[in-house]
């Protein structure tokens, strides 16, 4: 199987492409964007972003982990996620609300995504 790690260093590896998945890991927004809808906008322009670079597209998310720091963001995330996923099929998801590492962090998003091939 072919294995592509991108933007790695010491801890992680930002994507890795194994074989025809592509597997992003947790992407926040950066200090200076605030409220949920703001934060969440950020995160999904950024994975759909990196999903492109590494040969895939939204389109063929298969799953999303979502970290919400407070549950009581669960409307305005899903009302931003529903938007930028209205014109294509869902993938599995699942929303928890654990203690996020970034203290400015309202929401943290990983996915698994196949290539276009």
């Amino acid at each position: 199987m072919k294995l592509k790690k991108i933007d790695s260093n010491e801890r992680s590896s930002r994507a890795v492409v194994a074989g025809n998945l592509i597997f992003i890991g947790g992407t926040t927004a950066p200090m200076d964007v605030e409220g949920i809808t703001d934060q969440t906008r950020f995160v999904l322009a950024k994975l759909e972003r990196e999903l492109e670079m590494c040969g895939g597209c939204k389109a063929n998310l298969v799953s999303a982990t979502i970290y919400l720091r407070s549950m009581n963001d669960y409307v305005g995330m899903n009302t931003v996620w529903n938007d930028w996923l209205k014109d294509v099929v869902p993938p599995s998801r699942a929303c928890v609300s654990p203690v996020l590492a970034g203290d400015h962090a309202l929401v943290e998003i990983s996915v698994v995504g196949a290539t276009n091939d």
